[in-house]
């Protein structure tokens, strides 16, 4: 059977606010930069572009740190990736994540240096950043490719698309066509007047309307299928991301689906009955009784941000039911049954189900902005595990690096978030655990004493006891008692 080659399937990754999304906003010519929530993309979209006569799919990863699992997931189906890096900052610790995923899956990639035209540009300190990680541009006598970028003017844009192109044709994939197709699941959706919704990109094969999709086991009927316009179309060929229409239920996000040749569908056997979930509910809720967690109902969008959410939740909170789509009455119920807090993100209430959790005293807290969210319950853990601190979080920063002077250290600091002020207390935390307490005695910035630094800010911090031990990645958290 004859194959072809198959457009590139590209994916974006980086540090946060380094400028991957403006980057696509400059190739695909359209604004989600500014249309989306606190201006981070919050769930996995793919997308086509044609450069030259060659079709090129881009795949658009989330670039807040509970993404991680997407990102990786979304390295799995490239062909390219391009590594994101801003001239300002330089290499972060999602680069460094980034990087890691690149290797350890052996994805051809280009570097990416966004914000060239800023003036805290730096493209020497950002190539020799890049060779710590042990990825070697070419300047220093590496293969990697480095194009500079600016995401305001576009420059560079065009001879960044010619390399990831270049890239692609010294190892392209070839497939076949005329057979039943496979591909990955991209991500889920429910809407309420279609049910569940399924992105996807085909990998091999070509995915027609009326084809039955296996995916573990579970089968859908493809009822229809949409491109990324929303566009009805009757066929999807290598290398395309598409929508399925026609999943009773969400399948996992990640998976393989293959085509079938078995047309027949048990739905029956894709319903879990209620009763199996409430057992299994009642069984989760009497093992953590005793435990000091908060058991909470989350509910999202998508299945990513569900994963994403689930996966970045301090320990002492307890996710017991999770699902796609908005609130419903029976959900309501089953949280009011167990007397558990419902919480969604990005999801519209509609008013009927507000007054019957208003009416059951069921509590449901809604965010738009994953931030907001892990902040929550972030002051709800520490406030468990230490009664003295207030749930006001008065400034956040994150330790970029550790210098050791003489006896004592200093945490080189990026304020994300509020302030921090001289003699502030505060809580080192690592992966949401605190690991010590102290207060802060020194702040300065550019060796210049400060009283305060407020958020996006860079400073040096010194804080008592000298004994306490904190490292790059950790978080200061300044709070009051």
């Amino acid at each position: 059977m004859a194959k072809i080659k198959k457009p590139p399937v590209i994916v974006v990754l980086g540090h946060v606010d380094h400028g991957k999304t403006s980057l696509l906003d400059n190739i695909r010519k359209t604004h989600v930069a500014e249309k989306e929530v606190g201006g981070i993309t919050q769930s996995i979209g793919a997308w086509q572009v044609k450069v030259k006569d060659q079709l090129i799919t881009f795949i658009d990863t989330p670039g807040h740190a509970a993404f991680t699992g997407m990102r990786s997931r979304g390295t799995q189906i490239a062909d390219v990736a391009i590594l994101v890096v801003a001239a300002d900052d330089s290499v972060m610790p999602q680069t460094k994540e980034a990087i890691k995923i690149i290797q350890e899956t052996k994805t051809p990639f280009v570097v990416a240096v966004t914000k060239i035209d800023l003036e805290g540009a730096n493209l020497d300190k950002v190539k020799a950043d890049l060779a710590r990680e042990n990825v070697i541009v070419e300047d220093y006598g590496g293969q990697e490719v480095m194009v500079g970028v600016s995401n305001k003017t576009g420059k560079g844009v065009d001879e960044l698309l010619e390399m990831v192109l270049l890239t692609y044709e010294m190892n392209p994939a070839m497939v076949e066509v005329e057979k039943k197709a496979s591909g990955f699941i991209l991500e889920t959706w429910f809407d309420k007047h279609r049910g569940h919704l399924v992105s996807v990109i085909i990998s091999e094969g070509k995915l027609q309307a009326g084809d039955v999709v296996d995916v573990s086991g579970q089968k859908a009927k493809v009822r229809a299928l949409f491109d990324e316009k929303g566009k009805a179309i009757k066929q999807a060929l290598p290398g395309q991301p598409v929508m399925i229409w026609g999943f009773e239920q969400a399948p996992v996000v990640g998976e393989v689906f293959r085509a079938s040749s078995d047309k027949k569908i048990d739905k029956k056997a894709k319903k879990g009955p209620p009763a199996k979930l409430l057992k299994e509910l009642q069984e989760d809720l009497e093992q953590i009784e005793q435990e000091k967690v908060i058991p909470i109902f989350l509910k999202a969008p998508t299945k990513g941000a569900l994963e994403a959410i689930a996966g970045s939740l301090p320990p002492q909170i307890k996710v017991v039911y999770q699902n796609v789509g908005e609130v419903t009455e029976s959900e309501v119920a089953l949280a009011a049954a167990f007397q558990v807090e419902i919480v969604t993100f990005q999801l519209k209430l509609r008013p009927a189900i507000a007054s019957l959790a208003e009416a059951e005293k069921v509590k449901i807290s809604n965010f738009q902005v994953i931030y907001k969210l892990l902040e929550e319950f972030e002051q709800r853990a520490l406030k468990m595990m230490d009664e003295t601190i207030d749930q006001e979080i008065l400034g956040k920063a994150q330790v970029l690096k550790v210098f050791d002077i003489g006896k004592s250290k200093i945490a080189g600091c990026k304020v994300i978030e509020g302030e921090l002020k001289l003699n502030d207390d505060v809580e080192i935390v690592r992966k949401n655990k605190i690991i010590g307490k102290g207060r802060l005695t020194d702040l300065q910035i550019k060796n210049q004493k400060m009283e305060k630094v407020v958020a996006g800010q860079e400073c040096g911090v010194r804080l008592k006891p000298e004994s306490l031990d904190f490292k790059e990645g950790d978080m200061i958290l300044s709070y009051k008692k």
